[in-house]
């Protein structure tokens, strides 16, 4: 069981978004991971789809999560965009073809149908009554025998951002429940597997003790032993192919992966009758005497990983590995409670283990995408950007700029700074960002300022808020601008609305903006017209274009002016392609900087 599209439109944050689930040359799904700040619709998506699950549920089993007449995912006019009429979901799998359509729309059908839109399609409008606003409806809603068979031979879960279980010390029944046999469900037509899984370990014990029971009683076999006094005795051991001893080993395997040992020692035991405790042991030692003391983030693994098998297990498929396994598995926020460690090592060798899962998964993290371009390879799972659903490469997650302009102002970054500079003998200009490096270096080799190039040091901080922390640190905090023994200049770009400051040795400089260029943010408001067409032939990519429009605003005719952006994906592009191709006059207004710099350096040459 396996999604194959998901289309979700106006629908929160969400315009339009319509993702075709990836899937190997061998038929198995690839990770999906959906990335994006907050708000940008990562849980709405994630609603439309658990919703999916739990109504195909109820038509295969009479009992469900939900409280008889309740619904999981509630339908409102409150979740449709901002200045849309309607919204609407789509989710289809890839096996019979099932789907589920979901429509809201503000005003009853009768009255929307007077101003619809003629551009868009809405063949499935008539689904909704008349006088009503809403519909969902699911092609398998009389096709209970199919959906009952989809859900006995896989696993499907969903692992919501609420998830945790309460630690050791919390005096709660819950860790001081002693694990007992389970009673599984065997009425027809009828489940105890859970879709959502919340403080799921409970159960897990419990499944850990059926897991003991049945190995003992059901995968023993004897065999015959001759003693040397002649007498010939019976030995016992655990069957090779035995489905629970499989199962146990695994669990030992995963084990060893979350707590980072090599020598496979590691395992599952159980405390006398007393207590009945379960533990991690190593060898015949407890090295966690109750599970419930495992760290927050190794017990979300655990939860993860063992409810997975523990689920796929009841569901009565073939089981002999993990490989095996096969199904859905959504989480939520997948790095909550994790450190750095294990997001970035262990999470991805845990979903690595399940080939045949179909994971669905939201994260802040740029630790584990690089964790899972290190386990899978680029092409081995796809980041999503919200809330369009756009395929993306892990360095284009922008969580990236983000976290990394956090650690940027660190009390390591300023050291590295502070000993740049105590190190170098040479003026230094610090820039915004390396494409600046390249266009100065650039324009000094064209306009004949090597001379000015080579008495000074350039350097990027990757953003103007870390130019604004060197601000602070010359004159607030460590005082360098008494020990350094050079002069330091920060340049901005024209849009940062800073203001030309200076102390005796340190200058705060803005690049004055060129105002009949197109281009009005960034350094590329140096260039005009001229070389940014020539730029655009080559590729249209390089830069986004609006066109002038007119709008009519409280009944008067406002023109607003025909506007021009570097796409963001494409700024070293066009990098590349304005240092390859630019000419000297191209590059005419890069005179300004030079004139910055040079009366900085050498005041007594300033006109």
């Amino acid at each position: 069981m396996y999604l194959k599209n998901i289309v979700l439109k106006n629908i929160g944050p969400i315009e339009e978004l319509s993702v075709e689930l990836p899937f190997d040359v061998s038929g198995n799904p690839k990770p999906v991971i959906f990335v994006g700040e907050n708000g940008s619709g990562k849980t709405i998506l994630i609603s439309h789809i658990v919703n999916f699950f739990m109504s195909l549920k109820s038509v295969g089993f009479e009992n469900n999560e939900l409280n008889k007449g309740k619904v999981f995912k509630v339908r409102s006019p409150g979740y449709i965009k901002s200045g849309k009429e309607f919204y609407h979901s789509k989710i289809v799998t890839k096996e019979y073809d099932f789907y589920s359509v979901e429509w809201q729309l503000k005003t009853t059908r009768k009255e929307f149908e007077k101003s619809k839109d003629p551009n868009e399609n809405y063949d499935e409008l008539n689904r909704i009554p008349e006088n009503q606003s809403s519909v969902f409806y699911s092609s398998f809603q009389n096709k209970k025998d199919e959906v009952e068979n989809l859900f006995n031979q896989n696993c499907c879960l969903y692992f919501p951002s609420n998830r945790f279980e309460n630690p050791a010390w919390l005096n709660s029944e819950d860790w001081l429940h002693t694990p007992t046999f389970e009673d599984p469900e065997t009425i027809a037509g009828r489940t105890k597997r859970k879709i959502i899984q919340q403080k799921p370990l409970v159960e897990i014990k419990n499944w850990f003790m059926d897991l003991l029971f049945d190995q003992n009683i059901y995968e023993i076999q004897s065999f015959p032993v001759n003693f040397p006094d002649g007498t010939q005795r019976n030995a016992w051991t655990y069957k090779d192919e035995g489905r629970n001893k499989a199962i146990r080993e695994q669990i030992s395997d995963f084990l060893n992966i979350l707590f980072g040992e090599n020598n496979g020692k590691l395992r599952l035991g159980f405390g006398p009758k007393q207590s009945r405790n379960v533990a991690v042991m190593e060898g015949n030692v407890e090295k966690v005497p109750n599970i419930f003391n495992l760290s927050t983030g190794q017990l979300c693994l655990l939860d993860i990983f063992a409810g997975i098998i523990r689920d796929y297990d009841l569901s009565g498929a073939e089981l002999s590995e993990i490989r095996d396994v096969k199904g859905v598995v959504i989480i939520d926020e997948i790095d909550l409670h994790l450190h750095t460690g294990l997001q970035n090592s262990v999470l991805p060798e845990l979903i690595k283990l399940f080939p045949k899962i179909q994971f669905i998964i939201t994260t802040h993290s740029p630790l584990f995408l690089l964790g899972m371009k290190k386990t899978f390879g680029e092409e081995g799972f796809e980041v999503r950007n919200m809330p369009k659903g756009e395929l993306i490469t892990t360095e284009r997650f922008s969580e990236f700029e983000n976290a990394y302009n956090v650690l940027k102002e660190t009390e390591k970054f300023e050291n590295e700074i502070k000993e740049k500079i105590i190190k170098s003998t040479k003026p230094i200009l610090f820039v915004e960002g390396d494409y600046d490096t390249r266009y100065l270096n650039k324009a000094g080799e064209l306009l004949k300022k090597t001379e000015i190039i080579e008495k000074i040091e350039i350097r990027d901080v990757v953003g103007y808020g870390n130019l604004n922390i060197l601000w602070k640190n010359f004159n607030n905090k460590t005082k360098l601008s008494e020990i350094v023994p050079q002069k330091i200049i920060l340049l901005y770009d024209c849009d940062t609305n800073k203001q030309d400051e200076e102390t005796e040795k340190v200058f705060k400089r803005v690049i004055p903006t060129v105002e009949k260029n197109i281009i009005t943010k960034g350094i590329e408001n140096l260039f005009d017209k001229t070389i940014l067409k020539q730029a655009i032939d080559n590729k249209k990519a390089y830069i986004d274009i609006t066109p002038e429009i007119t709008k009519t605003e409280r009944g008067d005719d406002i023109v607003i002016p025909e506007k021009w952006e570097i796409n963001k994906d494409e700024k070293g592009n066009l990098c590349d392609w304005i240092c390859e191709n630019g000419t000297k006059d191209d590059f005419k207004n890069f005179e300004k900087i030079f004139e910055i710099i040079e009366g900085i350096i050498n005041p007594e040459n300033k006109k």
